[in-house]
């Protein structure tokens, strides 16, 4: 399926949304999954979506040159997109949980790879890359 010239794809099940397009490189894709078995957030904690009760997706995306702040700007994006669809209590809160009500809906994460370089963890500054947001809980994993 198409989307204003972004290609949409949902997989029952993955480990993170993200590492599939990371590692596939090709920009354009938004990626849904019903389950995220192995999310990343800050600090290396690791994420599981819930399927039926979570929503996991990703967006991969080349640009020329990443603004700094890049996930503070996805950030601001998403919660005035929210509001714009009525959710009137969105907000931000630093550095990439998205709230309403004061409440934790989701959150964002930014991960770029430098342009001619397949390298994984790579930090420099870069010209791809894909955004998580998802609504999750951190869970323990026994």
């Amino acid at each position: 399926m198409n989307l204003a010239g972004t290609e949409v794809r949902k997989v029952e099940r993955c480990g993170s949304t993200n590492t599939v397009l990371l590692d596939e490189g090709k920009p354009g894709v938004l990626l849904i999954a019903d389950e995220q078995t192995a999310g990343r957030g800050r600090r290396g904690r690791r994420w599981y979506s819930a399927p039926g009760a979570d929503i996991a997706f990703s967006l991969s995306a080349e640009v020329a040159k990443p603004p700094p702040g890049l996930s503070l700007v996805a950030g601001v994006a998403a919660a005035r997109a929210l509001r714009a669809l009525g959710v009137a209590q969105a907000a931000l809160k630093w550095p990439n949980d998205l709230l309403v009500g004061g409440a934790k809906l989701g959150g964002i994460l930014v991960e770029t790879l430098p342009a001619r370089c397949r390298a994984r963890g790579a930090i420099a500054a870069t010209d791809r890359f894909a955004r998580s947001v998802h609504r999750a809980r951190p869970r323990a994993r026994h």
